[in-house]
């Protein structure tokens, strides 16, 4: 999965996905921020252990 954004389409995530960070280790969404950026974008938030169901 790809997280960019091309003509304004940006990726939807959802809990549990996975992709490689900067330096190659693997990560899990976490899900999306209260806060938001400039463009009213929430911030994703990501960890480096996936996510277990309780």
């Amino acid at each position: 999965m790809k997280n960019y954004t091309k003509k304004n389409i940006k990726k939807v995530w959802s809990i549990g996905d996975s992709k490689k960070d900067r330096k190659g280790r693997l990560i899990y969404f976490n899900g999306y921020s209260k806060d938001s950026d400039a463009k009213g974008n929430p911030f994703e938030l990501w960890q480096p252990e996936p996510i277990l169901n309780k």
